[in-house]
């Protein structure tokens, strides 16, 4: 897109989700599920920013999410990914980006939520025109509403600018149809503008901002920005909207109305009216597909990481079943909000994943016991493990495809499918996988006394 060459595009994933526990969790938001197709928010997101052909792309993410966020990105794909260390709300990533794009000479910068559903992407298109770019300094995307929901932010606007801000009203505001718009969280601003403007209204926040990117304890680690941890704290968690957008004189926003189905999938509500269902159910992630019989308006939605067994449903209706690693649930779908207040959902939280991201691909736990654990390995082309050891087990791999390169103490040897050695504990070894484009696949058996992930000795850096 030829207007948007002179363009940074940010976007930002944070956020818990815990409307949707357990399918998103801080540990794993709803961006990062497999909602559409089987794509995640996240993805869907980034393929929209790289059909504008913006200048430069940046991820700003907590550093939590770090493993997650790069599993997702194509490998032919260049981007840049800043890890918060803390969560700071909107404000502190938007005011990173401003700088990045000042220090790579981009006039203009465009904010996306992670989070959000478009079924049309063209509408933000079309906003972002050279006329837009030229004359206007901030331009605020809004979402024209069909019915009011106090979840949401709005803008009241007139003659395509903002007029009022109003955040999570209780009570359906006055003329609203006609009058507001749902603040879609997506923004786009000329660079230098909002640097000035923000320096005016807090110069100190905007300091340690730039303190945090490039003073010492900040550093680039392979594929990721990491800002200084002890300034970063020392910022304040707020919102882009309250810390500048009410603070600028309303003439310098736009508002352009958005031509598109849209929702910010935050309840189990908008999840199911937005998603495509079959036979009145909505069926999410099945490798194993789910036999509903007799039964209308019900939710299944499984753990695509895991084996799954089937389903069987027969005569229920608004029925919810939700797999989530170790864990099934199943509620009536009215009862769904009250989920991420049961009881023992810390203890589940603390449950050792049964699949997690890697800086080197991914693993699978498919069995787990007091004497064992076996896993699957998948480990990315041109990656390895770390050079480790662990105390208290031994590990037995078979290569399931692919070809291995194996250290084990001081040999060093490589394995084809079908092919396995053993580890013992406290041996220094290391798996990687040197092709170019084959995932090399691995079963790991663990056996001992202790099988947590923090029983690893590491010798070399990720």
């Amino acid at each position: 897109m030829k207007d948007a060459e002179n363009i940074l595009v940010a976007i930002i994933c944070g956020g818990s989700g815990s409307r949707l526990w357990p399918i998103s969790s801080e540990e794993r938001p709803k961006q990062f599920s497999l909602l559409i197709k089987d794509k995640s928010l996240f993805q869907l997101t980034l393929q929209r920013a790289i059909s504008l052909n913006p200048k430069k792309i940046i991820i700003l993410t907590n550093e939590k999410y770090r493993f997650i966020v790069k599993s997702q990105i194509p490998k032919n794909i260049d981007v840049d990914i800043v890890l918060e260390p803390l969560s700071k709300n909107t404000a502190a990533p938007v005011a990173i980006a401003s700088y990045i794009a000042k220090k790579n000479n981009i006039q203009n910068f465009l904010i996306l939520p992670s989070d959000h559903y478009f079924k049309n992407f063209d509408a933000i298109k079309k906003g972002i025109d050279r006329k837009s770019l030229d004359k206007n300094k901030t331009t605020l995307f809004g979402i024209k509403p069909t019915t009011f929901d106090e979840n949401f932010g709005y803008i009241r606007y007139s003659e395509n600018y903002v007029k009022e801000f109003i955040e999570k009203p209780k009570k359906i505001p006055t003329n609203f149809f006609r009058d507001y718009l749902i603040n879609s969280g997506i923004f786009l601003f000329n660079t230098n503008f909002f640097i000035e403007k923000f320096n005016k209204i807090d110069s100190k926040f905007y300091q340690n901002i730039i303190k945090s990117i490039t003073s010492v304890g900040s550093n680039i680690d392979k594929d990721f920005l990491r800002l200084n941890t002890e300034i970063f704290k020392k910022i304040q968690k707020i919102s882009i909207d309250y810390k500048f957008l009410e603070k600028i004189s309303y003439k310098d926003q736009k508002v352009i109305f958005i031509k598109s189905f849209w929702s910010d999938l935050g309840s189990w509500k908008n999840l199911y009216s937005t998603l495509s269902k079959k036979n009145g159910s909505l069926s999410l992630n099945s490798t194993n597909e789910a036999n509903i019989l007799n039964s209308n308006k019900n939710i299944i939605i499984r753990d695509s990481n895991i084996k799954q067994k089937k389903i069987i449903i027969t005569n229920l209706d608004q029925i919810a079943v939700l797999e989530k690693e170790n864990n099934l649930f199943i509620t009536k779908i009215n009862d769904l909000e009250k989920l991420k207040n049961i009881s023992n959902k810390k203890q589940i939280q603390n449950e050792q994943p049964v699949y997690d991201n890697r800086p080197w691909g991914s693993y699978r736990v498919i069995e787990d016991s007091e004497d064992y654990k076996i896993k699957i390995l998948e480990i990315d082309p041109k990656s390895s493990i770390s050079l480790q050891s662990h105390k208290s087990r031994s590990e037995h791999w078979v290569v399931l495809s692919g070809r291995a390169n194996i250290i084990n103490g001081n040999k060093n040897y490589n394995l084809k499918k079908n092919e396995s050695t053993f580890i013992p504990k406290n041996t220094i070894h290391k798996i990687t996988n040197n092709s170019k484009t084959n995932i090399l696949r691995i079963i790991e058996i663990q056996t001992g006394t202790y099988f947590g992930e923090d029983d690893i000795k590491r010798y070399d850096k990720l």
